[in-house]
């Protein structure tokens, strides 16, 4: 793969990455296709080495079924061997399903790129607790404290940052990470120089009168494009953009590679 001559903005999220450039715009999503099946025969997996674990270690459990303190495992029966073989091999699997994923999109960013430009994604702090209790007003329990570790696991969204940032330096492409703390591309109008924070489930909205329907993800990939030293470049924007609407406008009309993707595009 060699470098183009394009400046890429990246908008990366948990399980998808939108990009956008003078040749393309997309919204890609990183879970491989099968992930379904998957997650459910692990599932399957687990329970199976669970039942054979307490079936050969049953004076290690409390009638309640919780582990006795200080206990010590038997070495696993040759079923549980077999099951542990069969969990690992089905990680595996996902596991090389994500990388060829990943590396076919890093290959497509790549190829168009002399600049990259991706907005920071703190996947660390997503995968902690909120410490906010919050209250439901109808059935007066707490709210979950929602976390992303199962979606970081499917879609490995570090690993692919990763993965573009190593093959950009091989290829010698700039590689520029923009903070969103001044910037905030996903409440920027570049039309009304104005800030507009938006609910998360809001993926489609209009920028003006004339200009409608605008994708959040892809809107603010553009945006991270033409970024520079924390500033909007704000008349190459407003240059740039008819040709971003037109590409993006045919990008949504495009049928939706995943289920997961309608979400983003609906």
């Amino acid at each position: 793969v060699t470098k183009g001559n394009e400046v890429v903005g990246i908008d990366p999220g948990i399980s998808t990455v939108a990009f956008a450039s003078q040749k393309e715009v997309a919204l890609v999503d990183l879970v491989p296709k099968n992930i379904t099946q998957k997650e459910k025969l692990l599932k399957r997996l687990d329970q199976a080495i669970e039942r054979s674990r307490r079936v050969n270690n049953s004076e290690c459990y409390n009638e309640n079924g919780t582990i006795k303190k200080g206990t010590r495992f038997k070495r696993p029966s040759k079923r549980q061997m077999h099951l542990l073989n069969r969990r690992r091999k089905t990680y595996r699997s996902l596991s090389e399903e994500r990388i060829k994923l990943q590396g076919q999109l890093v290959n497509r960013l790549t190829s168009q790129a002399s600049s990259i430009k991706i907005e920071e994604l703190n996947v660390k702090g997503l995968q902690k607790r909120s410490r906010d209790i919050r209250i439901n007003p109808r059935t007066n329990r707490p709210f979950s404290k929602k976390r992303f570790g199962k979606a970081i696991f499917r879609a490995a969204p570090s690993a692919f940052k990763n993965t573009l940032e190593t093959r950009a330096r091989q290829l010698g492409i700039d590689f520029e990470i923009i903070s969103p703390k001044n910037v905030k591309p996903s409440q920027y109008n570049h039309i009304t120089q104005t800030f507009e924070k938006k609910p998360l489930s809001t993926r489609i909205y209009d920028l003006s009168d004339e200009y409608k329907n605008v994708q959040r993800d892809l809107y603010s990939a553009f945006l991270i494009g033409h970024i520079e030293n924390d500033r909007y470049q704000q008349k190459q924007l407003e240059q740039d953009f008819p040709n971003f609407y037109d590409q993006m406008k045919d990008f949504l009309q495009q049928p939706i590679e995943t289920k997961r993707l309608a979400w983003y595009l609906k």
